[in-house]
C-alpha cells in the first residue's frame, strides 16, 4: 500500500442504515485535506439486494452537482454476508474539504466500511 510508505495514516469509517435511504455522511476529512478511498466493505444481517451510489460534494451550495465517486449493485446478499472491493489505486476525492457520502437502496441492517487516508 503505497499510501502508508508516504506517512499517510489508515482511516476506517463506518456508517449504518436499517431502510432504504436519501443520503447518509460516510466522512468529512479535516480541513483543507482530500479523501483518497482505498477500500470498501458492504454487510448485512438480512439477506438484501439493493443499489448504492457513493459521492463527494464539496460544495455546501446543494445546487452544485455533486461528483459521482463509485456506484454499485448488490444483486443478491445472503444473510450475515457482504461484499468488499480493494482499490489498486486509491480513488481520490475531487477537491479538498470533499465529503463522502452515500445513497443506498438496502433494506435490513446494513454497515457501509470504507478505508482510506487523508491528504
Amino acid at each position: 500500500m503505497e499510501y502508508l510508505t508516504k506517512s499517510y495514516t489508515p482511516i476506517y469509517k463506518t456508517v449504518y442504515t436499517l431502510a432504504p435511504t436519501t443520503t447518509l455522511t460516510i466522512w468529512s476529512p479535516a480541513s483543507g485535506k482530500k479523501i483518497g478511498l482505498t477500500d470498501l466493505i458492504v454487510s448485512t444481517q438480512a439477506g438484501v439486494a439493493g443499489t448504492f451510489r457513493i459521492y463527494e460534494h464539496s460544495s455546501a451550495d446543494v445546487t452544485v452537482a455533486p461528483t459521482m465517486v463509485l456506484e454499485g449493485v448488490a444483486s443478491s446478499m445472503n444473510v450475515n454476508s457482504g461484499f468488499s472491493k480493494a482499490f489498486g489505486t486509491p480513488i481520490l476525492v475531487a477537491g479538498n474539504d470533499g465529503v463522502l457520502r452515500i445513497v443506498a437502496s438496502f433494506n435490513g441492517f446494513t454497515a457501509i466500511n470504507c478505508l482510506g487516508f487523508e491528504s
